[in-house]
C-alpha cells in the first residue's frame, strides 16, 4: 500500500492541495483510493483527509508504482491522479454545491489489470427535493502494438458509477456507463464520454444525504488509460430559495 497525506489548510491551488473551513465536517477517512490487481497480485494508493475541511482538491505530483503489499512485486504504474469534493450545502457556502471530481491516468502491468478508483462518501444536504448530473470522459492507448481494450467493471458493467444514499458500488444508482473502450490501430488511441443527463440537470427522488463514484475497469496489459470524471448534486430551485430564506431569518436574528 501506497499512502499520501498531504492536505494541508490554507494553501493555493498551486502547490496542488487546498483545504478550506466549514461547518461541516468529515471524519478521518479515505478522500481516493486506487488500486491495481493482475496476476502479480494486489496493491492501493490512498490519500487520506483530515477532519474538519469543507472542501478540498488533490493532484498527484509525480508517478508511483502500485506494488503488492506482501510480494512488493509493481502491479501498475499511477503517472497521474486527482481527486476535488466540496460537501458544503448551498446555504452555508453561498452557491457551492455538494461536488465529486476524479481523475487519472494509469499504465496496466504484464498482464490485464484491474483498476478501482473511489471517492471518499460526501455528505449532501440533507435535501428532500435535489437533482443531479454527471460527466466521465476516458481516453486509451495502446502501447504495445497489439491493441487495447478497456472493459468496465461495474455493477452493470460500467467503467463509471456515480451514486447517493451510500458508498460506491452499494449506494443508490444516478448514473453508469462506458462499459467498454477499444483503439484496435497499432500504438492508436481512442476516446470516448458520457453526460447524465445530456444537458441540465436531473430530478433524483427521495431524500438525498450522501454522494461517491467510482471508476472500475480492466485494461489490456503494458497499455495506458486516462480519464476525468463530475459528479454534482444540488437542491432543487425552490428549495434552494427555501434554504436561502432560512439563512436570512438566522442572520436577523442574530
Amino acid at each position: 500500500m501506497v499512502c499520501a497525506n498531504g492536505f494541508r489548510r490554507f494553501l493555493a491551488v498551486s502547490t496542488c492541495i487546498l483545504a478550506v473551513g466549514s461547518t461541516t465536517a468529515l471524519a478521518a477517512r479515505t478522500a481516493l483510493s486506487v488500486t491495481a490487481s493482475n496476476e502479480n497480485g494486489t496493491g492501493t494508493f490512498v490519500v487520506t483527509l483530515p477532519e474538519g475541511d469543507g472542501g478540498f482538491v488533490w493532484r498527484l505530483t509525480n508517478p508511483v508504482p502500485i506494488v503488492d503489499s506482501n510480494t512488493g512485486a509493481v502491479i501498475a504504474d499511477l503517472q497521474g491522479a486527482s481527486v476535488a469534493v466540496n460537501y458544503d450545502t448551498v446555504a452555508e457556502r453561498g452557491g457551492m454545491s455538494p461536488e465529486v471530481n476524479l481523475g487519472f491516468a494509469v499504465q496496466a502491468g504484464i498482464s490485464n489489470t484491474s483498476f478501482m478508483i473511489t471517492s471518499a462518501l460526501v455528505p449532501v444536504g440533507p435535501f428532500t427535493s435535489a437533482e443531479g448530473r454527471a460527466s466521465a470522459a476516458y481516453t486509451v492507448t495502446d502501447l504495445t502494438g497489439n491493441g487495447v481494450t478497456l472493459d468496465g467493471d461495474g455493477p452493470t458493467g460500467g467503467g463509471y458509477l456515480a451514486q447517493y444514499n451510500g458508498f460506491v458500488p452499494v449506494g443508490s444508482t444516478f448514473t453508469e456507463g462506458i462499459n467498454s473502450l477499444t483503439a484496435a490501430g497499432a500504438f492508436g488511441s481512442n476516446s470516448t464520454s458520457l453526460n447524465t443527463p445530456g444537458a441540465g440537470f436531473l430530478p433524483i427522488p427521495g431524500t438525498v444525504s450522501d454522494m461517491s463514484s467510482m471508476i472500475a475497469f480492466t485494461l489490456t496489459a503494458g497499455d495506458f488509460a486516462s480519464g476525468t470524471t463530475n459528479y454534482q448534486i444540488v437542491p432543487e430551485p425552490a428549495t434552494c430559495g427555501l434554504l436561502a430564506l432560512a439563512a436570512l431569518a438566522i442572520v436577523r436574528r442574530r
